[in-house]
């Protein structure tokens, strides 16, 4: 596998218009930095896979058969079955700027656990690659922190890598709980 992705998928809930009375129209569309990452790439020719969590709800089938048509492996994908599938809100205003508004709590993509993410998957990737969305908060961010660290202590031989996306909420939302620190850096 040329590219292994953890952290979130979920749904884009994108202002797509007003109707006639002025009512915001939504679409529910497959969204999360992770996830798109995992279909760019496939759409491109490699061999990528996604671990994340979804919601056992038809927004969470949806993504898993998204990202599978898409010929993104997803084994590895886990179904929480307490929590739903994580959405977020796009509005649009006047000018046409956007906003997001992140329903995720509670959701499925922050129960990610360490046990989640398999050794077999981390060793089968020449890369992975995690979003700074799952560092937010707790399971998440451990099992997130937990993976790169295997990543990194199982490549010795200097061609494989892991690559971190420091854009999305945290950017957004700057937070003093210094997460970027805490990464485990690459040998070399």
């Amino acid at each position: 596998m040329d590219i292994l992705t953890i952290g979130e998928v979920l749904i884009d809930l994108t202002q797509t218009g007003k109707d006639a009375r002025g009512i915001p129209q939504f679409a529910a569309n497959p969204g999360g930095a992770p996830a798109n990452l995992a279909v760019a790439a496939s759409r491109l020719g490699a061999q990528t896979a996604f671990i994340g969590k979804v919601g056992a709800d038809a927004f969470g089938r949806y993504l898993k058969e998204v990202l599978a048509e898409n010929k993104v492996d997803v084994s590895g994908m886990a179904v929480d079955a307490d929590h739903p599938t994580t959405m977020a809100v796009v509005s649009v205003d006047a000018t046409g700027e956007r906003d997001f508004s992140f329903y995720r709590s509670a959701n499925a993509d922050v129960m990610l656990c360490k046990e989640d993410i398999s050794d077999e998957a981390l060793k089968a990737a020449k890369i992975v690659h995690f979003g700074s969305v799952s560092l937010t908060a707790d399971p998440s961010r451990t099992a997130t922190l937990d993976a790169a660290a295997r990543a990194k202590k199982r490549c010795s031989c200097g061609r494989c890598g892991w690559a971190a996306h420091p854009g999305g909420a945290a950017c957004r939302r700057p937070q003093r709980s210094g997460w970027w620190h805490r990464l485990p850096r690459p040998a070399g």
